[in-house]
């Protein structure tokens, strides 16, 4: 089974996916550091100083490592456009996103960009014009083990355990 964790960046994705990767013994993987392990990449940004990820590649390459049988976790800010058998997007009302980005010591035009996205609900957006179905949780004062327990019982509800 692959669970997948999307979200704007700073919502919670990271800690959460490795929360549930705990509790669940299951394997993580960043797809950002996949990516750049990988080097796939089509582009730069040189007005965000980043590159840009080839998603394509990344949904080909995840597919070849992740064996048939393997329980994983896949996170990432646009991991709603990988391959996964049950999607989550995470969301968290703006002046905590603010403050986590702001925590974490981003530019404050960074901060402001992701307020901005997480706002207009970019990733579920997304989601939807993929035609994926998704849950969606507020992390909005929520640790990470409590999400990670949201999660945990949509996937045994949907496993039927």
């Amino acid at each position: 089974m692959i669970v997948a964790i999307s979200g704007t960046p700073a919502v919670g994705k990271t800690s959460v996916a490795r929360e549930l990767g705990r509790m669940l013994g299951w394997r993580v993987v960043d797809l950002n550091k996949f990516a750049r392990e990988k080097r796939l990449f089509c582009g730069h940004d040189e007005e965000r100083e980043c590159d840009i990820v080839d998603v394509d590649m990344v949904r080909k390459l995840l597919r070849e490592e992740i064996r048939g049988n393997e329980n994983v976790i896949v996170e990432s800010h646009y991991a709603h456009s990988v391959d996964s058998d049950m999607l989550f997007i995470l969301r968290a009302e703006p002046g905590e996103l603010r403050r986590r980005a702001r925590a974490k010591g981003w530019p404050e035009r960074k901060v402001e960009e992701n307020v901005l996205a997480e706002t207009m609900g970019v990733c579920v957006s997304e989601a939807m014009d993929e035609g994926r179905e998704f849950y969606e949780i507020d992390t909005t004062g929520k640790s990470a083990g409590d999400v990670a327990r949201e999660i945990l019982k949509a996937i045994r509800e949907e496993k039927g355990d």
